[in-house]
């Protein structure tokens, strides 16, 4: 029974050591446009796109596929509509946007957002990096959003984000020692058990500790855009009570027309490339609904 128990004790010891040995932290910074007044920005209904700029990592696809996932939980635990992967991407790609900011990239970008009946288009960039010794091992996790809002034709913010997972690698050395030095004060049949478990205390936490390294960039994407949001939605609150009364109390000057009439003229805004104009009957038409 006394073996038993200390062999128990061992293993528990283990997974503690396991469990907090690795760890995950966050950091984001943000980047407005000063032209741009914060409480005039409206996400009711988001875009996810592909990379605007190239691709720097393996598997871009499977990347694009998790952090999308992970981005519409966040938003749409804001409030915010978000539009299908496959959507948004299909529409991205008949679009034909080039790579750099101009005026005649932006109007593209408002004729994608009108297409895709969004508010706001999110341009994201991801990258990965690794550093190791023999102490810890490194998972860093970077991105960058640009975001572009319909109502403005322009980016009203970038994030910067980070995501790191640390897996610490100091204890395949100390374990064998300490299993040494702990079965020869022990003594006796209870030395023997320590010792042996010292042999396999090493390989056993290599174990314990593959899981999470294999998902090591996924906790630290999910960490660093959860970082990104938070200091989003800090810089630019979407407080639905308050744009429904601004929407309410002012001259309404589309109030005459039925939602096909607007349906016409938000068209013919599109057409004339007045996309701010657009961006008004679309709200319109949505408040309707």
């Amino acid at each position: 029974m006394k073996k038993r128990s200390n062999q128990g004790i061992v293993i528990l010891l283990l997974f503690l050591l396991a469990l907090t040995s690795c760890r995950t932290t966050g950091k984001a910074y943000l980047y407005s446009e000063s032209s741009i007044e914060p409480g005039t920005v409206r996400m009711k209904t988001a875009a996810i796109l592909p990379n605007r700029l190239p691709v720097t990592m393996q598997n871009p696809e499977e990347w694009r596929r998790k952090n999308y996932r992970i981005m519409k939980e966040i938003l749409e635990r804001n409030g915010c509509n978000v539009i299908s992967y496959e959507t948004s991407n299909q529409m991205f790609q008949q679009s034909g946007l080039p790579m750099e900011d101009t005026k005649s990239s932006r109007d593209k970008y408002a004729e994608l957002a009108q297409n895709l009946n969004a508010d706001i288009l999110i341009f994201p960039y991801y990258a990965t990096s690794f550093n190791g010794n023999s102490f810890s091992n490194q998972y860093t996790s970077i991105g960058s959003l640009q975001i572009y809002s319909l109502k403005h034709n322009d980016f009203s913010a970038r994030i910067d984000l980070e995501g790191m997972t640390k897996i610490a690698q100091w204890p395949t050395l100390v374990l064998p020692l300490v299993g040494v030095i702990a079965g020869l004060a022990a003594g006796g049949s209870d030395g023997a058990i320590v010792s042996g478990a010292a042999g396999v205390l090493t390989p056993l936490y290599l174990l314990l500790t593959l899981s999470p390294a294999r998902h090591a960039y996924d906790k630290s994407f999910k960490r660093g855009l959860r970082e990104a949001f938070k200091v989003y939605f800090g810089r630019y609150p979407q407080n639905r009570n308050n744009f429904e009364t601004n929407e309410s109390t002012s001259d309404n000057k589309y109030a005459k027309y039925s939602i096909e009439e607007l349906q016409i003229l938000k068209k013919a805004a599109v057409s004339n490339s007045d996309y701010e104009k657009a961006a008004e009957i679309k709200a319109e038409i949505e408040s309707r609904k």
